[in-house]
């Protein structure tokens, strides 16, 4: 019995060419092709939540003044009756400070009551001898009926924001909503993250508007029944401005908010009221273009994620997968070859790489001979 041994043959080298079998660079092994989608970027699927980060930021911002105002001695308060209208009408936000010094006549306190635990935000009419002070509301037009001990007066307002009130009203609902989005916000799925976000933000914003109704409300004040008909004293709490209206009477066709507007009707019986907004002109066209600058916006940006996605080089996946030629040079793995990534050859590959004589380092040479081989 006979063993063939196979012997290394090779072909002869022409005048000039040189042996370039030593020279040749090894090859790495490539990795085995994987099933599914391809890799995603560090950026796929994911998008900025620029509209939560701005209610979370402005909300977070609230929190923090009202904090920091409470550590440096002072308090806020809502008011949230009309009659301190039209200067302190309902959803104004108050700031007081601890009274210091005397209290004079025209200063507007907040104060409680005694027997009560509310506190009102009135102005002082008269300022008595021991100290307590006569108060009254602006809207109301006479003194309230108690007597206010200094002990009682929580302090005087240093400050108040029109219709802030509302949203400090609401602000800890909001926030304790936010926060409990932002617990089950990462179980969402990412494409999903910033459509559920609009409609987070949405129902944070409807929600509280539909509840307490602060753009288009009314109070009424003083109510008269003359020998014939109904005298009636109605005040604009609302945000916006409104159309007042009294059955077989007056109309009013815009009230701004805080005005306090009287209203008469010569019937005695069956008589309605109604409230409707009164926008001017100017209002809804800043409106309708808060509303077309908004649109253009959202369409601005679909349009430029778009440009993004079909211009050429910005994917994340690699050559192959964009189509284009691998790049050569020893550095660059490749990416899809028909190898299942071992790093040596078996026997078999080394026996054909020396009948064909190429290099038994070179997988391709092992299997394809080189041209003018025998």
């Amino acid at each position: 019995m006979s063993v063939a041994v196979a012997r290394r043959t090779g072909r002869r080298l022409g005048p000039g060419e040189a042996d370039r079998s030593e020279k040749m660079p090894r090859r790495r092994p490539s990795t085995p092709e994987r099933s599914g989608p391809p890799a995603a970027g560090p950026r796929a699927g994911g998008t900025r939540p620029i509209l939560l980060t701005v209610v979370a930021g402005a909300l977070a911002l609230g929190v923090l003044a009202s904090v920091a105002w409470r550590l440096d001695g002072g308090s806020a308060f809502t008011i949230g009756t009309p009659s301190m209208c039209p200067d302190l009408c309902v959803g104004t936000l108050v700031f007081d400070r601890p009274l210091a010094g005397p209290v004079r006549p025209g200063m507007v306190v907040s104060f409680r009551p005694p027997g009560s635990s509310e506190i009102y935000t009135h102005r002082v009419v008269k300022v008595l001898a021991d100290g307590s002070i006569k108060t009254a509301g602006d809207a109301l037009g006479r003194s309230d009926p108690w007597t206010v001990p200094r002990s009682r007066i929580v302090g005087r307002v240093v400050g108040n924001i029109r219709g802030v009130g509302w949203l400090w009203r609401c602000l800890p609902a909001m926030t304790a909503a936010l926060a409990c989005y932002l617990l089950v916000r990462f179980r969402l799925a990412r494409w999903l993250r910033t459509h559920v976000d609009v409609v987070f933000v949405t129902l944070l914003v409807a929600v509280p508007a539909l509840l307490i109704r602060p753009f288009l409300r009314a109070e009424v004040i003083a109510l008269g029944h003359p020998r014939h008909g109904v005298v009636m004293r109605v005040v604009n709490i609302g945000l916006l401005g409104a159309q007042f209206r009294l059955s077989g009477g007056t109309i009013v066709a815009h009230v701004s908010p805080g005005q306090i507007v009287t209203l008469v009707s010569t019937h005695s019986s069956d008589v309605w009221f109604a409230e409707t907004p009164s926008i001017p002109s100017r209002e809804w066209a800043v409106a309708g273009l808060v509303c077309v600058v908004a649109m253009l916006a959202v369409l601005a940006r679909l349009a430029w994620a778009r440009f993004r996605a079909n211009r050429p080089g910005t994917g994340t996946g690699t050559a192959a997968e964009a189509g284009l030629p691998a790049p050569a040079g020893d550095d660059q793995p490749a990416t899809a070859s028909r190898w299942s990534g071992r790093g040596s050859l078996s026997a078999d590959a080394q026996v054909a790489g020396d009948r064909f004589g190429g290099d038994p380092r070179d997988p391709l040479g092992a299997l394809v001979p080189p041209a003018g081989g025998r």
